[in-house]
C-alpha cells in the first residue's frame, strides 16, 4: 500500500500506510503529546512559573505516555513504523521530567500570586491531552 504523510514531529515526517489505522492512531496521539509539550513549555514561561501545581500534571502526562510507548511496543506496527515513533515519545518522556526537576517551591495560585483566575492553566492543558491522546 501507499504510504500518506501524516504528521511533522520534531522535524520528522511521519508516514502511515493507506488504511492502517492503529498507525494513523498512534502519529495522532503522538500529534497530541507535542501540543500539550508546547503548550507546557509555554507556560512554564509565563504564569505561575515555579508553581508546585505542574508537578502532578507532568507526572500524570508522562505515565501516559509511558502506556502509550507499551502500547506501540506491544502493538502489531512493523519495527520500522515503532522506531518512528518511540524516540518521539521518549524525547517528549525526557522533557516532561527535566521540566518536572526544574521546578520547585510552592504553587502561586495558593499563595495568591496567581492571576490566571478559578481554575489553573496546568490543569486545563492537561485535561487537553486526555482529549486529544485518548484513542477512540
Amino acid at each position: 500500500m501507499e504510504k500518506k504523510r501524516h504528521a511533522r514531529i520534531l522535524g520528522d515526517e511521519l508516514y502511515a500506510e493507506e488504511g492502517n489505522e492503529t498507525a494513523i492512531s498512534f502519529i495522532n496521539q503522538l500529534r497530541g503529546y507535542n501540543v500539550a509539550m508546547g503548550a507546557f513549555k509555554a507556560i512554564a514561561q509565563d504564569i505561575c512559573q515555579d508553581g508546585a501545581s505542574l508537578k502532578p500534571v507532568l507526572k500524570k502526562y508522562t505515565k501516559r505516555l509511558g502506556r502509550f510507548n507499551e502500547n506501540v511496543e506491544n502493538s502489531g506496527l512493523s519495527n520500522e513504523q515503532k522506531e518512528n515513533l518511540l524516540p518521539k515519545a521518549d524525547s517528549f518522556l525526557a522533557d516532561a521530567e527535566r521540566m518536572t526537576q526544574d521546578l520547585g517551591g510552592s504553587c502561586r495560585k495558593t499563595a495568591g500570586e496567581c492571576t490566571i483566575g478559578a481554575c489553573c492553566l496546568w490543569d486545563m492543558v492537561y485535561k487537553a491531552v486526555e482529549e486529544i491522546t485518548r484513542p477512540e
